[in-house]
């Protein structure tokens, strides 16, 4: 698998107790899983792929989009891993054939990794490809190529893709992932099969965890925290200082509330100044995002019982339901006017400021 990507670095602290399962079984895939396409959950979507490989493709192009976390990008290079093979059984790779030995050690020479996790996916990729795709295919049916994390392209190079998406070459296939289609180019979203690739309820990752060794309480409190992501839930799990960061990045949020208006613009300021790589960003709104649905559960006098409980409890007790709900839509709305800014500091100045005053 040709590439032209950075892998993002690894933390390197200690993970929490809380987070770290027993050695004995760690969990060593890239998501959770126990199905053939090895992602438990969104039966619907892995059917449709089965039948795409199996009875042809609709598309030359699809978007697989989800939150960070979901297993979309595990997802489509599955579907790529199906595409490519020479024998694919049921609508899945059949993993014995020479393109899937290629495809797993990521040498296969018909399918271009084409995604930059620090930065932004530049014209000089989009070009390098293009020039890529005018030879016909090596050993595989067709050529596929994977754009990891759509939402980097730049304008420039949205623009050098979108005449290939309109009038594709030859057998050329495209697999895009994002997190949303309103991140996305709407010219390049627009000529996409959207792909949605969904959450998982919190206790079906509860018990996926305990099944691979975690204690209960700690199971509970990682899909908890994971809203749903498999491939979240086991970072929380495996990696060092995964699930202590997440707890924080959600608690940020409530300090912000409980604070005097001059707190809340020094600690924007600060964070802007933390968070200003977008991967992180994203990864701190998502947790605020988290927080919210936990606030507005506490509010509506649900028990809440995972980490910082006491003060979600407390603070949910003093908020009106409305108004945490108002907090969620602006945030939503701030996080696409993220990706087009640079100025990150004014961004998240105006949402502490768009955050109601407790009662």
């Amino acid at each position: 698998m040709r590439r032209y990507t950075v892998s993002p670095s690894r933390p390197t602290t200690r993970p929490s107790r809380a987070a770290r399962p027993n050695s004995r079984t760690a969990p060593t895939a890239a998501v959770l899983n126990h199905e053939q396409w090895g992602l438990v959950g969104n039966v619907a979507l892995v059917e449709r792929l089965e039948r795409l490989v199996s009875r042809g493709l609709d598309a030359h192009a699809f978007l697989f989009v989800g939150p960070r976390g979901v297993g979309k990008t595990f997802l489509a290079k599955q579907f790529a891993n199906a595409l490519i093979c020479h024998r694919p059984t049921s609508g899945h790779a059949c993993g014995d054939c020479e393109s899937c030995s290629m495809f797993v050690l990521n040498r296969h020479p018909d399918v271009i990794m084409v995604g930059d996790l620090e930065g932004r996916i530049s014209v000089a990729h989009i070009r390098v490809l293009l020039e890529t795709l005018n030879k016909r295919a090596a050993i595989a049916p067709r050529r596929v190529t994977i754009i990891d994390q759509a939402e980097r392209l730049t304008e420039e190079a949205a623009n050098a893709l979108l005449k290939t998406l309109e009038e594709p070459r030859g057998t050329a296939i495209f697999i895009l992932t994002a997190t949303s289609t309103a991140v996305v180019p709407p010219t390049v979203a627009s000529r996409c099969a959207v792909m949605p690739v969904t959450a998982m309820p919190r206790r079906t990752i509860e018990a996926e965890l305990i099944n691979r060794g975690l204690e209960a309480n700690q199971a509970r409190a990682v899909a908890m925290l994971s809203d749903g992501r498999p491939a979240f839930a086991l970072y929380l799990a495996t990696q060092p200082h995964g699930y202590d960061q997440a707890v924080e990045d959600s608690d940020v949020l409530l300090t912000l509330w409980e604070s005097t208006v001059p707190e809340q613009l020094s600690t924007a300021a600060k964070l802007a100044d933390a968070y200003h790589e977008p991967p992180r960003l994203e990864g701190l709104l998502e947790r605020w995002e988290s927080m919210l649905g936990r606030l507005l559960r506490a509010a509506a006098g649900l028990r809440e019982r995972g980490p910082s409980h006491q003060r979600i409890d407390r603070l949910g007790r003093r908020l009106h339901p409305a108004a945490i709900a108002a907090a969620a839509r602006y945030l939503n709305e701030l996080r696409p006017r993220l990706q087009r800014t640079a100025n990150v500091r004014l961004a998240l100045e105006s949402f502490v400021l768009h955050l109601p005053r407790p009662t």
